[in-house]
């Protein structure tokens, strides 16, 4: 490829050591935490609606469980991206 195709705009620029499957390891990575992320919000926020609904908490269930799943999710990324840059 010529210097002008690989430069375009829109076009993530290959690494100097050539690792171009290091990008397609850590993209991979970033969409598992991301989906994750995802799920952990359905969960654990459908529990504390439920909550909301049999208790009458008024929104601090869900609130509960929203602020949960953020902080599972954290730890998550936190323990992957120790295990990634050790």
């Amino acid at each position: 490829m010529s210097d002008e195709q690989t430069n375009r705009p829109g076009r993530l620029p290959e690494p100097a050591n050539g690792g171009g499957d290091d990008w397609q390891r850590l993209a991979k990575i970033a969409a598992h935490l991301a989906l994750e992320f995802l799920g952990y919000l359905a969960v654990l926020g459908y529990a504390g609606y439920r909550l909301d609904e049999r208790y009458g908490w008024r929104g601090r269930g869900l609130f509960g469980g929203l602020m949960l799943a953020m902080v599972a999710w954290m730890y998550r990324v936190i323990r992957t991206s120790w295990k990634l840059f050790k």
